[in-house]
């Protein structure tokens, strides 16, 4: 599971959110990431298997929404 804090239920309201895809090492390359949910620890996204699906130093998530791009609550 990948947690994002910053995306706390708190701080924004992700209801439009349609889709999340870990995107992948080459261009266009990307997993969807169908299994969401949002609480007061931030935004869990399940990844596909145990292992991950491939070698990286990071990850990049791209979050796809219905309508706009919410506002972050600031502290």
């Amino acid at each position: 599971e990948l947690a994002i804090p910053s995306l706390a239920a708190g701080r924004i309201d992700l209801t439009g959110l349609r889709r999340a895809l870990l995107l992948g090492p080459a261009a266009g390359a990307a997993v969807d990431l169908p299994d969401h949910r949002q609480d007061d620890t931030g935004l869990h996204l399940a990844l596909p298997g145990a292992e991950a699906p491939f070698a990286s130093p990071a990850y990049v998530v791209k979050l796809e929404f219905a309508d706009r791009v919410p506002d972050l609550a600031t502290d």
